[in-house]
């Protein structure tokens, strides 16, 4: 029967000192995942013990193949490099866990970035989607944009060549985590959700729809009049979400919705570009994603 986290965690916490010091196999971490132990619980062991870790690679395919997860594995290779030395001694130190992208865990370490939750199969994972930037525009509501003299305003869409998105969720309220820079858990890397952006929280991004064409993917990111230019999506464009901080860096983010099949993003908007005042040339960057319904493979 497997044993609720918090009771094993405790009952870890509990040990002896000559127990929580003992040298710890790759035979025995397959046992404890066999008997049901969680991934808290096995990193939690880890940490609080010496080693003996067979690293090798086919170490870790043994390990992989006898059901062990990709978390733990990361933290026994953390472990082996001889960090833990203070803990084979029974000093107890703690190491910070290695980062592990395709953890489902949101208080393990991330690179920067957001992440799909993908729950609807075994085993629960997490997956990075990946940036793509448009710097191509093109204008529409023209005809009414050129008869009113530019009193009706014209709107701006993002064009991204590609028509579908590497990463598909079969969720219609797919669950998302954002991790910024450093206060997520990993060093920062720099760039869009990096420290060396202006980006605090998933409320700097627009959640928006696609339209899918013959020339890819498009999507209103602003509009011009002859009274001003907008750089923002309008509200009737915008997909609402709601968003909830995990810790320090990190958010849960769900739409508010259930979404229908097509293309989707999270929207990030830089009016910084080579273009002209009036949007052109404007940079978008988006954090895409597909919803639907397994078939494509991807």
């Amino acid at each position: 029967m497997r044993l609720p986290a918090a009771f094993a965690a405790l009952a870890l916490a509990l040990m002896p000192a000559a127990a929580a010091a003992e040298t710890l196999t790759n035979e025995q971490i397959v046992r404890l995942a066999a008997a049901g132990l969680g991934d808290q619980v096995l990193i939690a062991k880890i940490r609080a013990s010496g080693n003996s870790f067979d690293t090798s690679i086919d170490g870790l395919l043994a390990l992989r193949k006898k059901g062990v997860s990709n978390p733990v594995i990361a933290e026994m290779i953390a472990a082996g490099g001889g960090a833990k030395a203070g803990a084979a001694q029974g000093s107890g130190a703690r190491v910070a866990a290695a980062l592990s992208p395709d953890s489902p865990d949101p208080e393990v370490p991330h690179p920067p970035g957001i992440y799909l939750l993908v729950d609807w199969r075994s085993p629960t994972s997490m997956v990075a989607l990946p940036p793509v930037t448009s710097r191509r525009t093109k204008s529409g509501n023209l005809v009414a944009y050129w008869l009113t003299g530019g009193i009706a305003k014209r709107s701006r869409k993002a064009v991204i060549s590609e028509r579908q998105a590497q990463v598909e969720t079969l969720r219609r309220r797919p669950v998302f985590y954002f991790f910024f820079g450093k206060d997520g858990g990993a060093p920062s890397t720099g760039g869009i959700l990096g420290t060396t952006d202006r980006i605090a929280s998933p409320g700097d991004f627009n959640l928006i729809r696609f339209e899918v064409g013959d020339d890819g993917r498009e999507a209103k990111v602003g509009s011009s009049s002859r009274f001003g230019s907008s750089h923002s999506v309008a509200e009737k464009d915008r997909i609402p979400f709601a968003s909830t901080q995990v810790s320090p860096g990190v958010y849960r983010v769900q739409p508010g919705q259930d979404l229908a099949g097509g293309e989707y993003g999270f929207l990030y908007s830089s009016p910084s570009g080579s273009g002209s005042g009036d949007g052109e040339g404007q940079e978008v960057r988006v954090f895409d994603f597909s919803v639907g319904d397994g078939t494509s493979h991807r």
